[in-house]
């Protein structure tokens, strides 16, 4: 009979060698593990240090806001008398709708100093231009992990924010649609879209139109049409 426990033994050992050269041929180098764990600490620090400020703006006047306007509110260093104040961080983007406007600014808690006092400023610009439309008039004051609930409240100095009166609601079947009188033109919100309608000349009311969209009202009656589509009969909002 043929004994196989003497090679197989042998085989073993072999195996065993061989993968005990190998993890002696490639050592994890010292440099290699503080890189990784250099890494590692520096993902999760930024978690650590990133902070969200979350709010609202409103107006302090009864007055309706036009459209192609950019929302801007900043945090900013104010401790210093005698310089202008730091820019933290802020957050600016295109608003859509009317109040309240939402804001959320990102920021590095380690940006911010322990003493230092901290405000937060809102602007509503012409997104076009830049100008300034409307501005909070007071500082709101921040306090790191403290402040909450916070509502800044805007005032308007720009011709073109218009007087509520001239700002209608009329009810047009189960969905609301919004007029704003702007001299001899209306800005017309409705389904979610908005144009700008130049007044035509009408046999009575009042017509405005462009291109396919058309909208006639006369006392607390309106009708508003699209090209292709049937027209909608809307009643002023009581």
């Amino acid at each position: 009979m043929f004994s196989l426990a003497k090679p197989f033994s042998l085989s073993l050992l072999t195996l065993l060698g061989f993968a005990l050269a190998s993890c002696q041929a490639n050592p994890t180098k010292p440099e290699e593990k503080a890189v990784k764990t250099q890494a590692t600490n520096t993902l999760s620090g930024l978690d650590e240090n990133k902070v969200v400020i979350q709010g609202v703006v409103t107006y302090t006047q009864n007055l309706f806001l036009l459209g192609n306007q950019t929302l801007l509110v900043m945090l900013e260093d104010v401790s210093r008398q005698d310089a202008p104040a730091e820019l933290i961080a802020q957050d600016k983007h295109e608003i859509k709708g009317q109040i309240p406007l939402t804001f959320a600014i990102h920021y590095d808690k380690r940006k911010l100093k322990v003493g230092h006092r901290y405000n937060l400023r809102a602007q509503i610009l012409d997104t076009t231009t830049g100008a300034v439309n409307w501005l909070s008039p007071q500082p709101y004051p921040y306090v790191p992990g403290l402040t909450k609930d916070i509502n800044i409240k805007v005032r308007s100095f720009d011709s073109q924010v218009r007087k509520a009166s001239q700002f209608q609601t009329f009810i047009c079947g189960k969905e609301k649609l919004t007029v704003l009188l702007i001299g001899k033109k209306i800005q017309l919100n409705f389904q979610g879209r908005q144009w700008i309608l130049p007044q035509v000349q009408s046999a009575s009311g009042a017509k405005y139109q462009t291109g396919s969209i058309s909208f006639w009202m006369k006392g607390s009656n309106a009708v508003f049409m699209e090209t292709g589509k049937p027209a909608k009969r809307c009643a002023l909002e009581q």
